[in-house]
Parts: structure tokens; C-alpha cells; sequence
């Protein structure tokens, strides 16, 4: 089977004349990238490649990274654009509670009465809470706060997530809520 990659970071261009390349973090964890021994990157093409690190330091908002066979400016300017991914099994463990984006989308919903929701398409970051987008065959996506009370379980191993939605979230646009 072949290795499902995570990108942790993005390379924008050259740094100077001997080869080096600007990376910028996308991940939580930015000091992992001090310890590559190996860059895999996915090309504009798509195609993954590997390299080895011959050095990586930090500078200013991003890391200036060295790699073997790399050596000039041109050299350098044919990986812009191109990623910087890791095998999904390499991701750093998170704390209890908290998920990655790739491990939430395609997630099935359901209520906590069992009723079928749809299927988490997006994650928005928000700066309360994250909201969880998720789609609904045949009707407009429901936005769905990534809190506790509402969100009461997920399950990475079953793909599943159960939500207690407050009155109104799965109404359809245009209905009311009964009046008193």
C-alpha cells in the first residue's frame, strides 16, 4: 500500500546562490523539522522525492534547509512550490482530545439519537472554537462548534463523530422553530 503523506511544510524559493531553499512550517510541531535527516517533498508535478538534509536552521518566520545534489540557485528554484510531507505514521501524537484535520475529515456525523448528519468536509479556525463543516447529501452544510457540549464524542478508529445539537443547527434554511 502506499504511504499516505502529511505536509508539514511548503518551500517558496531560494535562498541566496548555493543552493538553499526557504521552508515554511505548517505544523504544530516546527522543531521536528530540525531533526529531518530525510526531506520528502511532493513536487508541483505530484511526484514524491526524497533528499538528504545536509543542513536545516531556523530564519526570522521560517527555516532555511540545505539539501544533497542542491547546490545552486537553479537547483534550488526547481523545488519551489513543493512540499515538504511526512508518512501519515510519523504525525506526532496529540494530547488527549485533540485531532488532526486529516484524522476529522470524512468523518460520518450522527445525532446523539442516532440519526444520520453527513460527513465532516472541512474544519474552519475559528478564535472561540474550531467549526467542524459538514455536508448533507441533498441539503446546504451544517456548521457545527467544535465545543464539548455539542461535539460528545469522536471516534478516530470508527470514523465517527456523535454530535447533541442545539435546537436550530439542522434546520433547514428558511424553516422557524415552532413559535410560543
Amino acid at each position: 500500500m502506499a504511504a499516505e503523506w502529511i505536509v508539514v511544510g511548503n518551500i517558496t524559493a531560494p535562498q541566496g546562490v548555493r543552493g538553499e531553499v526557504r521552508l515554511y512550517p505548517v505544523t504544530d510541531f516546527p522543531e521536528r523539522l530540525l531533526e529531518m535527516r530525510t526531506c520528502h517533498l511532493r513536487l508541483r508535478s505530484g511526484e514524491i522525492t526524497s533528499y538528504q538534509v545536509r543542513r536545516v536552521r531556523p530564519h526570522k518566520t521560517f527555516f532555511l534547509l540545505k539539501l544533497a545534489g542542491i547546490d545552486d540557485r537553479d537547483g534550488a528554484e526547481t523545488l519551489r512550490d513543493a512540499a515538504v510531507v511526512i508518512p501519515k505514521t510519523a504525525v506526532m501524537p496529540l494530547p488527549e482530545g485533540r485531532y488532526y484535520t486529516f484524522e476529522l475529515i470524512g468523518m460520518q456525523v450522527f445525532t446523539n439519537t442516532g440519526e444520520e448528519v453527513g460527513t465532516v468536509h472541512d474544519v474552519l479556525f475559528a478564535p472561540a472554537n474550531d467549526v467542524y463543516v459538514v455536508r448533507r447529501p441533498g441539503r446546504a452544510d451544517v456548521l457545527v462548534p467544535a465545543v464539548k457540549h455539542i461535539v460528545t464524542s469522536i471516534d478516530v478508529s470508527r470514523r465517527t463523530m456523535v454530535i447533541t445539537p442545539p435546537a436550530g443547527l439542522l434546520d433547514e434554511e428558511g424553516d422557524s422553530p415552532d413559535e410560543d
